[in-house]
């Protein structure tokens, strides 16, 4: 799809737009794959769009059904998601995939990546970073039992932040 390139390589997109792309190219075969190459040319202006989208569609119903659960994210397609949230320089792709890896479970053989990058995460300068690592950490101790007492340690660490993003995203974290 490198129409879609060329249309992520806009000077200026918002959400709308970007949902926008969303629904014109979900239904293609190849929309995944290409969404997930867009984020692996690491392009500081693609990347973060499409780790958006990436995002959007793990969490919007399938096209044509507004009850459908989203179309899972194949394995291949997941692994180089956590891939890229080990090494984006991108702040924002590295947010969009902690909020994906918050929804969607991780398959077990990838649990241990994934664990390694958030737990890194959780210590960002960044707040948002940090916060929705956390979330991420959550969910996979939650979907991955073997990292429930680690995650419990570091989320128990995080009350001490001061960041009140940290701490919104915690009392909603410790609530579910």
């Amino acid at each position: 799809m490198p129409v879609l390139h060329n249309i992520l390589t806009a000077d200026t997109l918002d959400v709308a737009d970007l949902a926008r792309i969303h629904e014109d190219s979900a239904r293609a075969p190849d929309y995944l794959k290409t969404l997930i190459d867009e984020i692996e040319r690491d392009d500081p202006r693609t990347q973060p769009r499409a780790s958006w989208l990436l995002l959007h569609h793990a969490t919007t119903p399938a096209p044509d059904s507004a009850h459908a659960p989203p179309p899972p994210i194949p394995q291949k397609h997941l692994e180089t998601a956590i891939d890229i949230l080990g090494n984006s320089p991108a702040w924002e792709s590295r947010l969009h995939l902690c909020q994906l890896f918050s929804r969607v479970p991780c398959p077990p053989d990838l649990a241990e990546p994934l664990h390694e990058h958030l737990t890194r995460l959780a210590a960002d300068k960044r707040a948002f970073l940090r916060a929705w690592a956390l979330t991420a950490l959550h969910h996979l101790a939650k979907t991955n039992p073997a990292f429930k007492k680690e995650a419990a340690t570091t989320l128990r660490a995080a009350r001490s932040d001061t960041s009140k993003a940290v701490q919104a995203r915690l009392r909603k974290v410790l609530k579910a």
